[in-house]
C-alpha cells in the first residue's frame, strides 16, 4: 500500500515536471522532493511525524497538481518551505546529512588549520594553505562516500 502512494506522488511530480514553463519546475526541485519521499516512506514507519510530514506532502503535492497551470509565487514558496521543514527533521531526528555536507566542512577546517600550520612550521602560508585544503577535501569526501554507503544521505 505504500509503495503505491509512493509511486503515485514520483508520477504526480513526473507530470509536473513535463510543465512548459522551466523555473517553475527548477522551483519545485522535482528530485529533491523524490528523495525526500523515499525517505519519509522509509522511516514513516517507525516515525509518527514522519507519516504526519508523507501525509501532508501527498496531499500538497495533490493541490499543486491541480492547479499546475496556474501556480503563482506563494505556491512555490510553501513547497520550498515545506521541503525544507521536512528536510529539517530528517536531518535533526534521523541524523541524515546532505551531499557534500562533510565535504564543505573540512574544506574550511582544513583550510584554517592549514593557515595556521603554514605560518608556524613552514612560515609560509601559501604552502599551508593548499596542504590544508587537500586534507581538508580528502576527508571530507572520504566521510561524505561513507555516510552515502550507510544510506545517511538526503
Amino acid at each position: 500500500m505504500e509503495s503505491q502512494r509512493v509511486e503515485n506522488m514520483y508520477t504526480i511530480l513526473d507530470e509536473m515536471s513535463k510543465n512548459e514553463n522551466k523555473t517553475i519546475v527548477a522551483k519545485l526541485d522535482v528530485d529533491r522532493c523524490k528523495r525526500v519521499i523515499q525517505r519519509l516512506d522509509s522511516f514513516s514507519s517507525d516515525c509518527e511525524e514522519c507519516e504526519e510530514h508523507f501525509v501532508d506532502l501527498e496531499s500538497h503535492l495533490m493541490e499543486l497538481h491541480e492547479k499546475v497551470d496556474h501556480l503563482d509565487e506563494d505556491d512555490l514558496k510553501k513547497h520550498g518551505q515545506k521541503l525544507e521543514n521536512i528536510s529539517s527533521h530528517l536531518k535533526n531526528q534521523h541524523k541524515l546529512v546532505t551531499s557534500g555536507y562533510y565535504m564543505s566542512i573540512f574544506i574550511s577546517i582544513g583550510t584554517s588549520l592549514g593557515l595556521v600550520f603554514g605560518l608556524v612550521l613552514f612560515d609560509n602560508l601559501a604552502l599551508g594553505l593548499p596542504i590544508g585544503m587537500s586534507v581538508g577535501l580528502a576527508i571530507g569526501v572520504m566521510l561524505d562516500e561513507n555516510a552515502k554507503k550507510k544510506g545517511m544521505t538526503l
